[in-house]
């Protein structure tokens, strides 16, 4: 969450942080140009100063993620896909202007909107094997 000040993030394998922002912080990555841009859910890399109570956000960025796998099933805007190592993979593709369709081998770019599912907003379709 972000709000008066403060930026609170789940640390991967750890708990809750909350860390001071001011006019200082930037953000960069994805459709963010500022705190208020962030959503909750995303997943970001935080440069953080200073250290306990006094710890401040300076740099927040949300890393680009990218998987390249076959659509093996839709749901509304949901994906799935198997990617290229066997993992399987949730594609929100609500903001692609083209859809994938079951079968596709595929490159979606976007945001990890947690460890197992990307926010896609964008896609290139691979030619398939004959």
């Amino acid at each position: 969450s972000v709000a008066d000040g403060t930026l609170v993030v789940n640390v991967d394998g750890s708990g809750q942080r909350s860390l001071r922002t001011d006019g200082d912080t930037r953000v960069r990555g994805g459709q963010n140009s500022g705190l208020g841009d962030l959503q909750t859910g995303e997943r970001v890399v935080v440069q953080v100063q200073g250290a306990g109570a006094t710890a401040t956000a300076r740099e927040v960025w949300t890393p680009q993620a990218r998987v390249v796998g076959t659509v093996t099933a839709l749901t509304g805007d949901r994906a799935t896909l198997t990617s290229i190592d066997g993992l399987t993979v949730t594609a929100d593709v609500t903001a692609l202007s083209q859809k994938p369709v079951v079968g596709d081998v595929v490159v979606l770019t976007g945001v990890a909107a947690d460890p197992s599912t990307i926010r896609a907003d964008g896609i290139r379709v691979l030619p398939r094997a004959q």
